[in-house]
């Protein structure tokens, strides 16, 4: 697990299980894999000391970590009352049929089962 952009020094109690949690089930926490400004980092302003914290988080699976391409909070919705901020992922994404079904009628296949070519033609 990358901790590039790393907004506190220290977690409580939640944040150790949710990075316990990513490790178990082999997930990228992406709001820590890009270097950011400050202001682009905190998600959460407490209400009495005007406190800035990083608490909400994108997590996607290892397997896809390459896929997103940028994550940071954005101050879009403060006009709804809440006191945390969105927190926005860019992901690109690309989709393959897996190899096996690419293989699963392969030539060899096709002219075992009595066809000449893939036009359709039996003999």
């Amino acid at each position: 697990m990358t901790l590039a952009g790393i907004f506190h020094d220290r977690t409580n109690r939640n944040g150790g299980l949710l990075r316990d949690t990513a490790l178990e089930c082999n997930m990228e926490i992406t709001n820590t894999r890009f270097k950011k400004r400050i202001g682009k980092m905190w998600t959460h302003l407490s209400d009495g000391t005007l406190n800035k914290g990083q608490l909400d988080f994108v997590l996607v699976r290892q397997k896809w970590k390459n896929s997103v391409k940028n994550t940071e909070a954005y101050d879009i919705f403060n006009s709804l009352g809440s006191d945390h901020r969105v927190v926005v992922s860019r992901v690109k994404i690309s989709l393959r049929k897996p190899r096996n079904l690419l293989n699963e009628y392969s030539t060899t296949t096709v002219l075992s089962n009595g066809m000449k070519n893939f036009r359709g033609s039996t003999q």
